[in-house]
């Protein structure tokens, strides 16, 4: 017995067998595992049972499904191989070997994936059902007389099983005339379709009513949901079923009233009476509000056209007058101002003046008293005359008094305090007078002292004006003197120092810093941040200040391990051992990564093979 991996199902024991050989003609296989061979067919539990004609039929295939070219490379390829006078095709990565008089042939390497394994049983299971004509997983058994097909492995899916039921429905109403889910019963003469099954849903029972319904009609002339009734010799329809909507009545009672007025000439709401010489409509039932508007307004019409004017109004004359007097609701405001406009009116067309104004003279003069309350617009613009008047008598404003003082003539202004900026544009006006007659400011007073004129200015200058003129004093110090004033020199050991009186901003420190690093670097060759040290033959510098970045010490990293390769032929990360004649480079510093490792692994089975000829994956272990 041996232990081998089927492709139906991973280790199986089989006996022993002789392998049936395949000739490279036919682009078979030899000493290897095929489905169509002897052996097998013994290892799979599948094709245990088969008989050996159909063994027969199954290997004399014309080609092998998983017959490869010598041409294809890659997992899995085939190499042509001359033993004798036989040609074979042989596993690159197959190694033969020969156990218990049978020969296998092991792959090394991965396990196959089980798509590569699907691929194959289905194969399988097709050339079965091209042989036996059904599926391998379905075994055809005939009872009472019925071939079934008993199907086995998984359970079929819901969509499988209603396909199938669908069929057999299908293949029963061409047996039989009608469907299976209904039963065909004769009763009282009647024949009615039973239905099995869920019950039927609303939508196909009302479907199937008013089918009824339209043949019920279609027999008898009339709906079955209505009774055709005579009484006392009237015919009446009688509906049966659901009560009638109420828009539905009040379309019938329309039609009724209709019809009552055209037969009797006058609506079946009104009732004609005659009272006291005059006809009365005798409205049944309460009238709406706009029915009773509309009546109102016709008689308040007829009212009018009688008398002369509206039922509202009453004609009262007193004291010579003739008066309308309205009855009714209040008039509203705006009615009752027009009114008063027009009255007013009438009143200035009659008198030649205002009803509010009365004409008085008084000490020759003729004044207009208006009475009531005026308007805050009405006195603005009465003063605004008064003051125009006043200004083209006397010459001047109102609001303005001449005043003579001193030889000068002075304009006092009567009324309100000026603005701001009025009195600001006057003040301008006049140091702006001022300066053209004396020659300067009116703020500046002109002082000698010591032989030297200055300019004393009154008032508190601005923070602006102090530094512009500060500017012009250390500009005419440096012109006058050839250095600023801020700065002495200073000589102490035989160096001129310029000592800064003040304190320097720090752009300032720093250009001052920058130029001191210059020179010290051109007068000694190196910055002033390195100390260049000797020790034990080789020259360092030492660098000073702040700490190096993590970047500039990798740089320097890279430069130095650049330098070691150039010098030993190596890297400074791998040191290389001679170990029985081999020498070996030693890798230092982090583990390698594992496409690194593979990358290597496969050079050393590439190298294994150029040396002895084959894989380093196959070994023959006969």
């Amino acid at each position: 017995m041996a232990a081998v991996f089927s492709v139906f199902g991973g280790l199986v024991e089989t006996p022993s067998a002789s392998p049936t050989p395949f000739d490279a003609g036919d682009k078979t296989h030899s000493d290897c595992w095929s489905p169509f061979s002897s052996a097998s067919t013994v290892a799979s539990p599948m094709f245990g049972g088969l008989r050996t004609d159909s063994l027969d039929l199954i290997t004399e295939e014309p080609e092998d499904p998983f017959a490869m070219t010598p041409t294809e490379d890659g997992p899995g390829a085939f190499e042509s191989v001359t033993v004798g006078t036989t040609k074979k095709l042989v596993h690159k990565d197959v190694e033969s070997l020969e156990r218990d008089g049978i020969t296998w042939e092991v792959t090394r390497g991965k396990t196959p994936t089980m798509d590569s394994l699907l691929g194959r049983l289905e194969e399988v299971k097709g050339i079965y059902e091209g042989t036996y004509g059904h599926s391998v997983d379905v075994d055809v058994v005939e009872k009472d007389g019925i071939t079934w097909e008993v199907t086995r492995g998984q359970v079929p899916t819901n969509e499988l099983l209603e396909d199938s039921l669908d069929s057999v429905k299908s293949l029963y109403t061409r047996t039989f005339g009608h469907t299976v889910d209904v039963d065909v019963v004769e009763h009282d003469g009647i024949m009615w379709e039973v239905t099995r099954g869920e019950a039927p849903t609303m939508e196909l029972l009302e479907a199937r009513l008013d089918e009824v319904k339209g043949l019920y009609k279609g027999t008898f002339g009339h709906s079955v949901d209505v009774d055709i009734v005579e009484h006392d010799g009237i015919t009446w329809e009688v509906t049966r079923g659901e009560t009638r909507t109420t828009d539905s009545l009040l379309d019938r009672l329309e039609e009724v009233k209709g019809l009552y007025t055209r037969t009797f000439g006058q609506s079946v709401d009104v009732e004609m009476v005659e009272q006291d010489g005059i006809t009365w409509e005798v409205t049944r039932g309460i009238p709406t509000t706009e029915a009773l508007l509309d009546n109102l307004e016709d008689v308040k019409g007829l009212y009018t056209r009688t008398f002369g004017h509206s039922v509202d109004v009453d004609i009262v004359e007193q004291e010579g007058i003739t008066w309308e007097v309205t009855r009714g609701e209040t008039r509203t405001t705006e009615l009752l101002l027009d009114s008063l406009e027009e009255v007013k009116g009438l009143y200035k067309r009659t008198f030649g003046h205002s009803v509010e104004v009365d004409v008085v003279e008084q000490e020759g003069i003729t004044w207009e008293v208006t009475r009531g309350i005026p308007s805050a617009e009405t006195l603005l613009g009465n003063l605004e005359e008064v003051k125009c008047l006043y200004t083209r008598t006397f010459g001047h404003s109102v609001d303005v008094d001449i005043v003579e003082q001193e030889g000068i003539t002075w304009e006092v202004t009567r009324g309100e305090t000026r603005t701001a900026e009025s009195l600001l544009d006057s003040l301008e006006e006049v140091k702006g007078l001022y300066k053209r007659t004396f020659g300067h400011s009116v703020d500046i007073e002109m002082v000698e002292q010591d032989g030297i004129m200055w300019e004393v200015t009154r008032g508190i200058p601005t923070a602006d004006s102090l530094l512009d003129k500060l500017e012009e004093v250390k500009g005419l110090y440096t012109r006058t003197f050839g250095h600023s004033v801020d700065v002495e020199m200073v000589e102490q050991d035989g160096i001129k120092w310029e000592v800064t009186r003040g304190i320097p901003t720090t752009e300032m420190l720093l250009g001052s810093l920058d130029e001191v690093m210059g020179l010290y670097t051109r007068t000694f060759g190196h910055s002033v941040d390195f100390d260049i040290v000797e020790q034990e033959g080789i020259t360092w510098e030492v660098t000073r200040g702040e700490t190096r970045t993590a970047d500039s010490l990798l740089a320097s990293l890279e430069e130095v391990k650049g330098l070691y390769k150039r010098t030993f032929g190596h890297s400074v990360d791998i040191e290389m051992v001679e170990q029985d004649g081999i020498t070996w480079e030693v890798t230092r510093g982090k583990a390698p990564i594992v496409e690194s490792l593979l990358g290597s692994l496969e050079e050393v089975k590439g190298l294994y093979t150029n040396t002895f000829g084959y894989d380093v994956d196959s070994e023959d272990t006969d």
